[in-house]
């Protein structure tokens, strides 16, 4: 499986997603000072916390530590914003490119990205004008 940094364009549309859930914004916590951040007030430093873990990632798979780099909230060249799809593609990319740290399937960024690809799925059956079902009689 190939393992790599992604663009802090597809971060970027994912920050994009968390802020705009519509029940609340889907923040992560620091783990170091307990803050936690709404991306939609904080896009840079909850864009750096999932640059970390995906770096955190890739050197995991590459036998050897890599330095993040700074990440820089980025907007699409046509300053369009993201759209659904593909806002719920970067997050396939990148949960594809940072699973494999250790921890990864039982942390924070995994519950939230759960969270925001919930929301995402409710926004494209609205789209059908269709609405979720909460069980069938």
């Amino acid at each position: 499986m190939s393992c790599y940094v992604v663009s802090d364009l597809t971060i970027s549309a994912i920050v994009a997603a968390m802020a705009d859930c519509d029940f609340e914004p889907a923040g992560l916590k620091d783990e170091k000072t307990g803050i936690k951040y709404n991306p939609a007030t904080c896009g840079e430093i909850v864009g750096q916390m999932l640059l970390d873990a995906n770096y955190a990632a890739v050197s995991e798979h590459q036998g050897k530590h890599i330095r993040a780099h700074e990440f820089k909230l980025t907007q699409k060249q046509d300053g369009k914003p993201f759209t659904l799809g593909e806002k719920y593609g970067c997050i396939q990319c990148y949960e594809y490119q940072t699973s494999q740290q250790p921890g990864y399937h039982d942390s924070e960024i995994r519950d939230v990205l759960d969270y925001v690809r919930d929301d995402l799925a409710e926004k494209v059956l609205e789209m059908f004008g269709e609405k979720r079902v909460w069980g069938l009689e």
